[in-house]
């Protein structure tokens, strides 16, 4: 079975404490995969132990530091984690380098463009909720996805709904990453490295929704699918 990063939310106090959404683990564990938490520790190991997984699933979480795309902080930015930050963006410059698929969910989606050089609006304008107050498995807006797109062939259409938990977005793309799907008001909603297709990432959170909605649960299928053939050419 595919072994498969998990990222953690984390803070320094009098002891590092482990937060992650337990709907990631067991999602990557009915798609077939083996969850194991991305630590502190892996950073003082330089980050070695990345080297050994099949794949890595960078999660949801707090707000990024806007220092890292050369913006000053808006008015409305929340909670930073700088640690993580780092944590995350250095597991995708191991992962491309290594050839270790990556799946990205909301923050994670974020993370990815900021690594390519990409930018973030801050806080989010639209007539469309970005950060729904519904329950967090309810769909509440349309995605349309780009014909042709792998994401297309997983889905098998090009219209869904999905729930929606930010008041961040991609702005800028970075360098070589390509969108393919987006909400009415023009958010990108999903995304792909165009030279380095193992790396891609959705906007949303299917981990919220894959029990009610069973569509979701094939984005996790597909990436321990890719996990596992990668793991085998390797």
């Amino acid at each position: 079975m595919c072994r498969i990063g998990v990222t953690t939310s984390f803070k320094t106090i009098d002891v590092l404490e482990e937060k992650t959404n337990k709907n990631y683990m067991t999602a990557i564990t009915n798609a077939g995969g083996i969850p194991v938490l991305i630590t502190p520790e892996t950073v003082e190991n330089g980050f070695s132990l990345l080297k050994d997984l099949d794949g890595i699933l960078i999660t949801g979480g707090f707000d990024l530091d806007p220092g890292l795309f050369d913006q000053e902080p808006h008015e409305e930015l929340s909670d930073l984690d700088r640690e993580r930050d780092q944590l995350e963006m250095n597991a995708v410059k191991v992962a491309e380098k290594n050839r270790i698929p990556v799946l990205g969910i909301c923050r994670g989606m974020q993370i990815i463009n900021i690594v390519y050089g990409g930018t973030l609006d801050q806080h989010i304008n639209s007539h469309i909720e970005h950060n729904q107050d519904e329950e967090n498995h309810v769909p509440t807006h349309e995605v349309e996805i780009y014909p042709g797109t792998q994401l297309q062939k997983i889905f098998g259409g090009s219209e869904i709904k999905v729930n929606s938990h930010h008041h961040q977005r991609v702005e800028e793309l970075g360098k070589n990453l390509e969108a393919v799907a987006e909400a009415p008001d023009g958010t990108t909603e999903a995304l792909i490295h165009e030279k380095h297709r193992f790396i891609r990432a959705v906007q949303w959170h299917p981990e919220m929704m894959y029990r009610k909605y069973e569509e979701q649960e094939k984005l996790f299928e597909n990436f321990i699918d890719q996990c596992r053939e990668t793991k085998k050419s390797m």
